[in-house]
């Protein structure tokens, strides 16, 4: 199985929450949220992109990674990705990511909930 830290690239990850990024987008520490995809036999098969906003994705969608996988789990606990346009990130996202399978984390003060959308 191979492990690809995907975001956030060197320059990001080294300036920190609370600055700006090369275009200067404020930065915080969702924007620098590490996203990781897992392959077998060079077939990626899972995108874990934590609590990746708009910020982060952006920086990743200007360097052209290739993020696809089957799987992944929806960033942010599946909630509203920063301040960004939820609907709108969530195209971008999706284009990207291209996933079969999508889990949605998301916790209530009664229990913890997991939804699976197909």
């Amino acid at each position: 199985m191979n492990v690809e830290v995907l975001g956030p690239n060197p320059y990001i990850a080294t300036r920190g929450p609370g600055s700006t990024d090369r275009k200067g987008r404020r930065l915080d520490s969702n924007s620098i949220s590490a996203v990781i995809r897992l392959s077998y036999k060079d077939n990626p098969f899972a995108l874990l992109p934590g609590d990746i906003d708009r910020v982060g994705l952006d920086n990743i969608l200007e360097e052209e990674i290739n993020m696809q996988a089957r799987l992944t789990v929806f960033p942010h606990h599946g909630g509203k990705p920063g301040n960004s346009n939820t609907k709108e990130f969530t195209r971008m996202f999706c284009e990207k990511v291209k996933p079969s399978i999508v889990i949605f984390s998301i916790k209530d003060n009664k229990d913890n909930s997991f939804y699976l959308v197909l």
